[in-house]
């Protein structure tokens, strides 16, 4: 228990906030030595613990000017935790192209096809978080593939006791397509769609991972032209494994003259995608940000066959 803000408080007790982090230890007997004011601050009693702070909200570094007074004491507590306090998030240096940037097609078939990039988080030790990107080309006529980036590290100082993610588009393009069922390409069945996918326990794979529809147009917002969105605040986990990530997946209509296209575009450097970290409710970090330009596109196209 710290020290109290207001009322009358006990020289004896503040000494026992020194040397037990427990004001109230006092119920227990109080100390028999003398206790001086003057060596609370000297180091007699324990260092003065600078991560606590005054009713002001000011860190006990020094004291002020003598004489010393009892009420500069109050509300200190000798076992504060630091702040809580992002670092600098380390660099994504290698594949950082294909972060957003990817295509995958299907112009034989007609099947699905989808592109995903994703953002893994881990916990190797307390105070560090590190991250990788992923993305995959699903259903490409080519051959799917995976491209990983290099494992970068975001430090943070204090005690974490909640982990959130999002996805923030800024000034982004987004484009879905689709018709089938004969030449007249009357039916929007097979019309593309992009989708948020994400995970709080366990890192994402190729199908994990939960779905949610990012719904366009919406009031303010227009398909294939600049969107701001921000996503809701995902929960993670703060101690095991735990992945956040973006996929657009265009569905295709599987016959003659169907096709089906999904599309995530910046054009420029004013176009961005970015996770963003929040963490214990109120602290902030840019984890990641792509600038444009960057393009991701799935697209499935049959050509009527003679």
């Amino acid at each position: 228990m710290a020290v109290p803000i207001s009322g009358a408080i006990s020289l004896a007790k503040i000494r026992n906030e020194f040397e037990q982090n427990n004001y109230d230890h006092s119920l227990y007997g109080y100390t028999t030595g003398s206790t001086s004011l003057g060596d609370m601050w000297d180091g007699t009693y324990g260092a003065i613990n600078t991560n606590s702070t005054d009713p002001g909200g000011t860190s006990y570094t020094s004291k002020a000017a003598a004489p010393d007074k009892i009420s500069e004491l109050m509300g200190y507590n000798h076992d504060a935790a630091p702040a809580f306090s992002w670092g600098t998030p380390g660099s994504i240096t290698t594949n950082a192209s294909t972060i957003y940037n990817q295509t995958s097609d299907d112009d034989t078939n007609g099947g699905d096809v989808r592109v995903r990039s994703f953002v893994k988080l881990s916990h190797p030790s307390s105070g560090t978080i590190n991250f990788q990107f992923e993305t995959r080309r699903v259903g490409d006529i080519g051959g799917n593939t995976v491209t990983s980036t290099n494992t970068a590290s975001l430090t943070y100082t204090g005690t974490l006791t909640s982990l959130e993610a999002r996805i923030v588009f800024t000034s982004v393009d987004f484009r879905r397509i689709g018709g089938g069922s004969s030449p007249s390409y009357t039916s929007d069945a097979a019309r593309g769609e992009q989708h948020e996918i994400y995970s709080g326990s366990s890192h994402m794979t190729n199908t994990g991972g939960t779905e949610a529809a990012i719904n366009l147009p919406t009031t303010g917002q227009a398909e294939d032209t600049n969107n701001n969105i921000t996503r809701s605040y995902r929960t993670m986990s703060t101690s095991a494994s735990s992945s956040i990530g973006l996929m657009v997946e265009a569905e295709a209509g599987g016959g003659t003259f169907d096709y089906s296209t999904a599309e995530i575009q910046g054009d420029s450097s004013s176009e961005t995608i970015k996770i963003e970290l929040r963490a214990n409710g109120s602290s902030t970090v840019t984890l990641y940000e792509r600038v444009g330009p960057f393009r991701m596109l799935a697209d499935s196209f049959v050509d009527a066959t003679t």
